[in-house]
């Protein structure tokens, strides 16, 4: 049984493990090609492991959970909304802050709400962190990419 790797995982993207197959070039795998039926399946099997895992007891491992969910190019809707409930509801700040860094880094707009909620938190390093995201998201909703600058 072949073995799949990190890089595998981050070149098919999450999106085509989860959804049905995307065109070539389409972004939604980056430029590869939809990756075959039982690579998707570990994929989604490994995503799964992945939200369960933040919900352990131990905040160290909740947060290299995160960690790793930040490196998903297109996350499911469903990863989006572990990581939302981990960004409002987790007793450890630290992994607050770092769920607050996930969804930022992951753009995904039904991470907006949680956001802004994270800005109203007693922590001052997950307000600004959520902050500076929101920024971030409004200046990129401000300023589309130029499809013909070639940068």
């Amino acid at each position: 049984m072949q073995r799949l790797s990190r890089r595998d995982v981050l070149r098919c993207g999450a999106a085509a493990a989860a959804g049905g197959l995307a065109p070539i070039g389409s972004g939604a795998t980056g430029g590869y090609p939809s990756p075959p039926r039982s690579v998707r399946n570990r994929i989604v099997a490994k995503l799964k492991t992945a939200i369960s895992g933040l919900h352990d007891s131990r905040w160290y491992i909740r947060k290299r959970y995160l960690q790793a969910l930040r490196l998903v190019e297109t996350a499911p809707e469903s990863v989006v909304t572990a990581v939302c409930d981990v960004a409002l509801n987790d007793p450890d700040a630290e992994v607050r802050w770092t769920a607050v860094r996930v969804l930022g880094d992951m753009r995904a707009e039904t991470a907006v709400p949680t956001l802004l909620v994270a800005t109203q938190e007693k922590n001052m390093r997950v307000r600004e962190e959520a902050t500076l995201f929101l920024e971030f998201i409004r200046f990129c909703a401000d300023h589309p990419p130029d499809p013909f600058d070639e940068t």
